[in-house]
Order: structure tokens, then sequence, then C-alpha cells
């Protein structure tokens, strides 16, 4: 698609080895009824002793210089808890919390992790993750008569009526048309 822009900025040691990266995507975002390209900042990593401010710091100038020169007007990011302030000293705004929605396929992880004592983790998943399954509400037996499901190849027009009419809920959502799911 014709302003897709991937970006990957690679710092190297001295001697050749790598310290560290991070990348620049550009996106297409819906604001209101207006559409424009906006740079999203992925996947800072730097190499455990480096992790000092500099290295980050020269990788995330790099994005954001690169976010300029591809007349991105705006640059976002979903920093974690550790590279926060890194982003606030570049000059990005907190603007509020990310809600991740997902469902696991399976509850063991989980068990094993938060209950490490249970005798019988396997068995504890199977009962829980089978009452999870009952009361899920995508279950045949609660859907809607007038729904049908099928596998699709490709993605059609049949996404990008769905997008036009998902997109104006919702005050700023990223590009899900089939262009977009398509790349």
């Amino acid at each position: 698609e014709p302003g897709r822009a991937i970006w990957l900025g690679v710092w190297a040691s001295f001697f050749g080895g790598l310290i560290g990266s991070a990348g620049l995507i550009s996106r297409k975002l819906r604001i209101g009824t207006q559409e424009s390209r906006w740079g999203q900042a992925v996947d800072l990593v730097v190499d455990v002793p480096h992790r000092t401010l500099g290295p980050a710091l020269r990788l995330e100038r790099a994005i954001t210089d690169a976010s300029r020169d591809l007349g991105l007007p705006v640059i976002y990011a979903f920093p974690n808890g550790q590279s926060s302030g890194l982003f606030r000293r570049l000059g990005y705004h907190f603007l509020g919390h990310l809600q991740r929605w997902t469902k696991p396929l399976s509850t063991l992880d989980f068990i094993r992790t938060h209950f490490k004592g249970l005798p019988a983790p396997r068995l504890a998943a199977f009962l829980l993750d089978s009452g999870l399954r009952l009361a899920a509400c995508e279950w045949p037996r609660r859907r809607a008569t007038r729904i049908r499901t099928a596998v699709l190849e490709t993605f059609d027009h049949r996404f990008d009526d769905l997008w036009l009419r998902a997109a104006v809920r919702f005050p700023i959502i990223g590009d899900r048309s089939s262009a977009y799911l398509r790349w």
C-alpha cells in the first residue's frame, strides 16, 4: 500500500556485537471521520548489559527522526514499565491505559503460575476450561440464528463493509480494511 513504511534502527558495539534495535511502522488511523498516517514506534530491544539510557535513547531518537523524514505528523508507542520514562524524556505524552482483550485457550499456565501448590493442576485446568467454555457467548447454542459463519480465502469487500460500519463507533481506531488485512 502506498505510504506504508517499515524502518529498523540497529546499534552495534565497536566490536561488532549487536546492542539493540528499534522499529517504526506507519499506520493509517481514523480519528472521528478523518484518516491520516501516523508512526508507531515498535520493538525497542536493548541487550541487558547495555540497558542504560544511552543506547535506548539513541535508538528511539533515530526513530523519531525517521518519522519526521517520512512525513508522519504524530508518532505513538505502547511502552512497557521499564521504557515509559525513556519515552517521556523523548517528548511522548501519556494519553491513557490500553485495554487488551484476550481470551486464553487454556488456564493451565495460569493455574501453574498462581496456584503452585495445587496437587492436580491439569485436572483443575480441565474443569475450569470446561466451565469457561460452557459460559462462553460464542457457543452455537447461544448464537443468533441470523449469524452465519464461513471460511474465506481472502479479505474481501465484506470486511470493508464491516470496517466502515464499525469504525464510526470508536473515536480513534487503527485501519482494519481489507487492504490492511491483506498486506
